[in-house]
């Protein structure tokens, strides 16, 4: 509403320069309904108009659409998603791209955890990704046991390479015969198999809830609408890092926990 009355004001300038204006700072507050508005209605047109037909679509004829969106901070998904949770629900496995030995901290798995538990959805992981000629069966072990402790029950290795030729060097690492630890593969496998079934089959009952302060997040960004790279408020960040912090914090303290949105 309050967007709408601005813009019957507004209605003979250029639609580019209004939308700065209705985001910066009054005396009244309004500016923060109107930045929460803006993102939510950006939400929802690329949930409905991209992932809600896709999912559909794969549906129909007994497909499943996983999700890797921007699970690293609430800035990212600020900038590049929107409403990360929303969208999330909307897939039929939700899931996290979890590059090299990302499978250590708790923060980019506990938000796609939540949907996943909430929802009774499968939780899905492409792990180790881009991590290089340094992988070693610890590294492999070590990334298994975190990922199941975060309740990831579907687990993609990246990644394989079909080209089999031996002079474009399919290793590094491939999940496949080229690696050096193929012969042993199938007991981190069998490992793999199991914890997940356990997992899947379990329902994490946890100590805490913890809000998301997405919405916090959209109220103070302010140059996002007039700067392709905007520079965060300093309050974005501290919420953000508060946020992260907590996270790891009952990680460490071995507290389990779940994340609620507005939803």
């Amino acid at each position: 509403e309050y967007l709408a009355q601005q813009y019957k004001k507004m209605k003979n300038r250029d639609i580019r320069l209004w939308l700065p204006l209705l985001t910066e700072k009054d005396k009244d507050g309004l500016f923060a309904k109107a930045r929460c508005d803006w993102f939510d209605v950006v939400s929802d047109v690329y949930n409905t108009c991209y992932f809600e037909p896709l999912v559909d679509w794969l549906k129909q004829r007994n497909m499943y659409y996983i999700s890797n969106l921007w699970e690293e901070s609430q800035l990212l998904q600020t900038q590049a998603v929107g409403d990360y949770m929303r969208i999330t629900r909307t897939v039929t496995m939700p899931g996290t791209d979890c590059l090299e030995m990302k499978s250590q901290d708790v923060h980019d798995f506990k938000e796609t955890q939540s949907v996943a538990e909430f929802e009774d959805r499968p939780f899905m992981s492409e792990i180790m990704g881009a991590v290089g000629w340094g992988m070693t069966p610890e590294m492999m072990k070590m990334t298994i046991n975190s990922i199941t402790s975060f309740g990831v029950n579907h687990v993609v290795p990246h990644g394989i390479y079909l080209n089999r030729k031996l002079e474009t060097i399919p290793y590094p690492p491939d999940w496949f015969t080229e690696n050096p630890y193929w012969p042993y593969l199938h007991y981190w496998t069998d490992f793999a198999r199991r914890a997940a079934f356990v997992t899947r089959q379990s329902q994490l009952v946890a100590d805490i809830l913890l809000i998301n302060p997405l919405e916090s997040v959209w109220a103070l960004t302010e140059s996002y609408f007039s700067d392709e790279h905007p520079t965060w408020d300093q309050y974005s960040l501290e919420i953000d890092q508060i946020y992260a912090s907590a996270m790891r914090k009952m990680n460490e303290n071995n507290i389990d926990f779940l994340i609620a949105d507005k939803y």
